[in-house]
């Protein structure tokens, strides 16, 4: 059930009290902001450095083979939510019938994945480059959380 306050209860001094994040939203009641363990995300990631992983170059094309739509800033794009990962297919957000969903198809997606949620629980759209996984919060600043290690092995798939 989603509530919504009235232009009255916005403007009270009771409302004007409670707790901000940097973007200006009431703190507990925004999922943007918050981590795990309830501080702003911004500052939660120094809790969380990136994990490096062993990657050849075929799996990163077995991601580039996973996408719906190109994009030329990366080689692979996805959304995850905390249930379901589905490959980039418009701007913004991605309405429910839109959501190709492709968890468990690739283990190296599911496990950068696994990694972003533990950073950010509530999901949001993943960026896969050659260099590794980012995100790229409100605020525009890239965020590196897996670094690849890339290898000609194909062993490693």
């Amino acid at each position: 059930m989603v509530s919504v306050l009235s232009p009255t209860a916005l403007s009270s001094p009771l409302f004007a009290t409670l707790p901000r994040c940097l973007h200006g939203h009431v703190r507990q009641w925004c999922t943007w902001c918050l981590a795990p363990n309830g501080t702003h995300e911004k500052h939660a990631r120094r809790f969380y450095p990136p994990i490096r992983l062993q990657v050849c170059v075929a799996q990163l094309q077995e991601l580039a083979e996973l996408q719906v739509r190109e994009r030329d800033d990366c080689v692979a794009c996805f959304s995850c939510n905390a249930e379901d990962i589905w490959p980039f297919v418009t701007w913004g957000w991605t309405p429910p019938w839109l959501r190709l969903h492709i968890d468990g198809l690739c283990p190296l997606l599911d496990q950068i994945v696994r990694d972003y949620r533990k950073r950010r629980p509530v999901g949001g759209r993943i960026f896969i480059t050659w260099d590794g996984a980012f995100d790229w919060p409100m605020d525009d600043s890239k965020h590196q959380f897996v670094i690849f290690d890339l290898s000609d092995d194909p062993l490693l798939n």
